[in-house]
């Protein structure tokens, strides 16, 4: 990529040291073959997030299929309305190739139905049309498939190598080695039961250790969906741990994130609580501005003899109230032990 002569040169090696190859094939479908094609950490970031999301919505796709009863029910209007997409994505597709190989309009025709199908199993109830969504998923796994960034066929859409996102997702664990995990996993929620301080709490964590710590290594995805249960995905291992330290830095982010806030919060909260040590009909006297003041400890004359201006006054008086909210605050605090005499 790029020039060598202006030392901007990259090795397509080099990028596959951190880039699978199929995110790399996304990088060059997302650009025209005639146009100049611009490298970078944001257009690789896209074509990432490209790849995931196909590779998500394959894996979904399958999982719902698996669920999906035996039996083909009558086409809902979002069913039918989901066949309406497909013809138009195909349509789309079929234009945007035959356009000069126009492949970022190509798949940008993808991702539309991959959204209006995502759309679709989210208010699809209790279970999605088979045949619609189906239908939907073989011609996106087809025309990647074209495209040299998948198999080509639904029941075979991700087992394109390793590295990618999605590889080896059909190849699933050696079965005794997700049964050692199943068998940990008793073990530990009948020793929970068992102890006398049972906490109901240690049950959820144990699940959350099963999905998170024990089946990622395995290749095996857990997603939670509420009341709709638990699917599970087969992965390729090293996503998933990637996916998982990912997630465990963005959560030790966030803890240091909160811990500086909670700390400026404290350091602003001391700071107020010290500016409140000065009771407000003192906080204008001891200085050289003024001479005079009301009851209140509010200025009247200027120490030139001159009275204070009305406008000044009121901003005078508006940090006298402040201050005497400030002190107040103090005074509750020093009788609370929070205060220094």
């Amino acid at each position: 990529f790029f020039s060598k002569s202006l030392k901007n040169f990259i090795t397509i090696q080099s990028c596959l040291e951190r880039y699978s190859a199929k995110q790399l094939r996304v990088l060059f479908l997302l650009h025209k073959y005639d146009a100049p094609m611009n490298y970078s950490e944001s257009s690789m970031k896209e074509c990432v997030a490209v790849e995931r999301t196909f590779a998500e919505f394959l894996a979904t796709a399958k999982a719902e299929l698996r669920r999906a009863p035996p039996a083909f029910p009558k086409p809902t209007p979002d069913a039918l309305s989901l066949g309406a997409d497909l013809s138009k994505t195909q349509d789309a597709v079929y234009r945007a190739l035959a356009d000069n190989f126009n492949t970022p309009d190509a798949l940008s025709a993808l991702l539309a139905l991959v959204k209006a199908t995502n759309t679709y199993l989210r208010n699809a109830a209790p279970t999605p049309d088979p045949l619609a969504l189906r239908a939907a998923a073989a011609y996106v796994a087809k025309i990647l498939g074209v495209f040299g960034v998948g198999s080509g066929s639904l029941d075979d859409s991700a087992s394109t190598g390793p590295g990618s996102a999605a590889a080896a997702a059909d190849a699933l664990p050696p079965s005794s080695a997700v049964l050692d995990a199943l068998v940990a996993f008793r073990d530990d929620v009948r020793g929970a039961l068992k102890a006398p301080d049972f906490d109901p709490k240690t049950l959820l964590r144990l699940c959350d250790a099963l999905r998170d710590d024990a089946l990622p290594p395995l290749g095996v995805r857990l997603e939670d969906r509420g009341d709709a249960g638990t699917v599970w995905k087969a992965e390729d291992p090293a996503v998933l741990l990637r996916e998982r330290e990912r997630k465990r830095a963005e959560e030790a982010e966030k803890e240091r994130e909160k811990a500086a806030r909670k700390e400026a919060a404290a350091a602003k909260a001391a700071a107020e609580l010290e500016k409140g040590r000065v009771a407000p009909g003192e906080m204008f006297k001891g200085g050289e501005e003024y001479a005079e003041w009301d009851e209140n400890g509010v200025p009247t004359r200027m120490k030139d003899g001159g009275e204070v201006a009305k406008s000044a006054r009121k901003k005078l008086v508006k940090e006298w109230e402040r201050q005497g909210k400030l002190h107040e605050k103090y005074l509750k605090a020093k009788e609370g032990g929070g205060g220094e005499a």
